[in-house]
């Protein structure tokens, strides 16, 4: 058993950020009932739902403010609208961090201004979109001289150096 606080502030030391800070992060991402919780000793990936346990990594995520956010099935475990809160939380919360989904759903493009798709052939690089050398219907292949010049990631600078 383990109390929720240090596993929030992981791998940060006691006394790194506010608890009172925390407690609103874990009330932002929509777990208010789990704020007042966070010294509370459990075995909190048993009674968490997938969903929940989601939710506290996006908390972790807002709570630690990084440069770059790689979200791999982040919201998996939650339905649409839940989705686009956190989602609409995290750009607001974190204006200057490039935010880089991987996943599975349609939605996920809603909430981004790029989408990279990498396909097994090689160290080919394709964005949506444009259509003119598609290796499918709204892809397209990007050159050597091209990935140099293409910058913009979501909302921060993006460079592939390869």
């Amino acid at each position: 058993m383990r109390r929720l606080l240090p596993r929030l502030r992981y791998p940060a030391e006691r006394g790194s950020y506010d608890e009172a800070k925390i407690a609103e992060l874990i009330s932002a991402v929509g777990l208010p009932a789990l704020a007042a919780r966070i010294e509370e000793e459990a075995h909190w990936n048993r009674m968490l739902s997938l969903g929940e346990q989601e939710r506290l990594g996006l908390a972790r995520a807002l709570l630690f403010e990084p440069d770059f956010l790689f979200l791999d099935e982040a919201t998996a475990s939650l339905d649409e609208p839940g989705e686009e809160t956190l989602y609409q939380l995290l750009h607001r919360r974190l204006p200057r961090t490039t935010i880089v989904s991987i996943g599975h759903r349609s939605t996920l493009a809603a909430f981004h201004q790029r989408r990279l798709a990498f396909e097994p052939r090689g160290r080919s690089f394709r964005r949506a979109g444009d259509k003119s050398r598609a290796g499918r219907v709204g892809e397209t292949a990007l050159t050597p001289k091209e990935k140099g010049r293409w910058t913009e990631h979501g909302r921060r600078p993006f460079r592939d150096e390869t």
